[in-house]
């Protein structure tokens, strides 16, 4: 009798199926099985090997794809079969780019990194991070460095577009390179990758929640200024920082637009709000521009004016809210604290504040300007008068008290609206006869402490006048009062005149030279009593530069030379 190990695979499988009947005590199948042929010891053979092939086994491939990627396998890729990851939240360029560039080129890419691909049909991309180095390797390739062509890397299964944007977030996170800006975005693109795998809107708790579990912890907080950001303040989100979103221009911009649905103006109180936000964007633009043609030690710092940024949307938010622009502060940071306000709560604050400002005394003018009250009296505007009818027939005398009885009086009227009877002083050999001094301080006059929009005008009316009168010009810098702050700051040199103007916010540039940017004129003119007085000063000055003709006129010359 044949045993199982003799038998042939077919005889095996045969015996397999056979069954034995209580019945039949002599173990004879119950059903007959139909005689086959018997097969040659050769083609026995060749059916075991058939039987063997088509077997399952532990080590059975079938349902094996080549092509799927196995976590944690080291392959060797070129260079050029690997992208960056187009949704990598870091945008700006690696500020440590050169240095990591000039390493590699000596010792090639000494820290191996993970890649990933959504599918078999695209090229890898870097899984966390290696982005930088991919690019400069490329570079260097092109370059004749043949050595980075083809690199170790470390494959990832794809785990989802969602997971790979929380890894790229987690490697620049930890490296500290991250703007609150790029770091927003990267949450964004989280939040919709995430919701399109999942099939389900996050709420900020949500999404909190589901970055907690990448390892990525924000906070609820962060989080709504992140989503905040994305939808307000895309305009300026280059150059904006998380305390300053999260302390000021949040509360502030979320502030006016919540008032602006209260007054029915939401659209237009949302499209002039841009409008301002465009203005700083194209300046930014345009100082890094100007950064990026300089000599590097001569770039200055392009930084957001948060301050001026905020003082001129609530200055142009208060215009569709009929609120005067002197007042809106106080009426905004009374709805922070009571969001409950309604219109006319809103406006009686505007009232009470009027009231204490109609209370409030302000400091005369002195010298020249502080005599433009008895200038400015019906006789002496009648002389005033007569001499501008006479024109071109009235004498110099008469030419010049007409314009010192006009220029007296503009400054007397801007006075009222913005004091600055602390740092305007008479100046008789100065081409206006006034000087613009350094205050003491911006935020009081005497011991009278001023409200933030005042100081704000103060800080931005301050150099629009300085730079009108002659005192920027070094050939006239003896005629100016030696005991003044201006005349003292400038003698003790450069560095010191920065810091007198730095301590009092005024821009200045690295040479002593002052700025009266889009921003001044944004902000002066933005305010309608303040555009009135200083649109009528600037007629008076430039009708005398017309009707006084000097041929005497000192050529300019800069405060300080290099």
């Amino acid at each position: 009798m044949r045993t199982p190990e003799t038998m042939t695979a077919r005889e095996r499988a045969a015996s397999l199926n056979l069954t034995t009947s209580p019945g039949n005590k002599q173990g004879t199948s119950a059903m007959t099985a139909p005689d086959k042929p018997k097969l040659t010891p050769n083609q026995a053979r060749l059916e075991a090997a058939k039987a063997a092939l088509n077997r399952d086994s532990e080590r059975s491939t079938t349902s094996f794809d080549p092509m799927d990627e196995i976590d944690g396998s080291i392959i060797v890729l070129d260079v050029f079969d690997i992208d960056e990851y187009s949704l990598n939240p870091r945008k700006k360029v690696n500020s440590q780019r050169a240095e990591i560039k000039a390493s590699m080129k000596v010792d090639g890419i000494t820290n191996m990194f993970s890649v990933t691909r959504r599918n078999p049909t695209e090229k890898y991309f870097p899984y966390g991070g290696g982005n930088t180095r991919v690019g400069i390797a490329k570079e260097l390739v092109k370059e004749g460095v043949e050595k980075l062509r083809h690199i170790h890397v470390v494959t990832r299964k794809w785990p989802g577009e969602a997971a790979v944007i929380a890894a790229h977030l987690s490697e620049n996170d930890n490296r500290g390179d991250i703007s609150f800006w790029e770091r927003a975005q990267g949450v964004i693109n989280y939040k919709s990758e995430l919701e399109k795998e999942t099939k389900k809107s996050y709420s900020a708790s949500e999404l909190n929640k589901a970055l907690k579990e990448q390892g990525l912890g924000y906070g609820i907080k962060m989080i709504q200024n992140f989503l905040f950001a994305a939808e307000n303040l895309s305009l300026i989100g280059d150059w904006l920082q998380a305390r300053e979103v999260n302390e000021s221009i949040r509360p502030t911009v979320s502030a006016l637009l919540e008032i602006a649905s209260k007054f029915d103006k939401r659209d237009e109180v949302k499209n002039s709000i841009e409008e301002i936000f465009l203005m700083h964007a194209t300046d930014l633009e345009a100082m890094e521009q100007a950064n990026s043609e300089a000599d590097p030690a001569s770039r200055t710092e392009v930084k957001l004016d948060v301050q001026s940024l905020l003082t001129q949307i609530q200055s142009i938010s208060s215009k569709h809210f009929g609120i005067a622009a002197d007042h809106i502060e106080s009426v905004v940071q009374s709805y922070l604290q009571d969001p409950k306000l309604s219109v006319d709560d809103m406006r009686s604050i505007e009232s009470a504040n009027k009231k204490e400002q109609q209370q409030a005394k302000q400091a005369p003018l002195a010298g020249m300007l502080a005599s433009a009250t008895s200038s400015a009296s019906p006789a002496n505007k009648s002389t005033a008068s007569k001499a501008d009818k006479q024109g071109a027939g009235a004498g110099p005398a008469d030419k010049l008290a007409a314009f010192s009885a006009r220029l007296s009086q503009n400054l007397v009227d801007l006075n009222a609206v913005v004091p600055l009877s602390d740092f305007v002083k008479p100046m008789p050999a100065l081409p206006y006869g006034f000087l613009v001094d350094i205050p003491e301080r911006m935020s009081y006059l005497g011991d009278q402490k001023l409200s933030e929009d005042l100081e704000t005008l103060r800080v931005y009316l301050w150099p629009f006048l300085a730079t009108q009168t002659g005192q920027c010009n070094a050939s006239l810098l003896s005629k100016c009062d030696p005991e003044s702050r201006w005349v003292k700051a400038i003698q003790a040199g450069v560095d010191t005149f920065r810091q007198e103007c730095t301590d009092r916010a005024i821009l200045c540039g690295k040479n002593g030279q002052l700025y009266v940017t889009s921003d001044h004129y944004g902000y002066l003119f933005g305010n309608a009593a303040v555009a009135r007085c200083l649109s009528a000063l600037m007629q008076t000055l430039a009708e005398f530069n017309i009707a006084v003709q000097e041929d005497s006129r000192e050529a300019y010359k800069p405060l300080f030379t290099e």
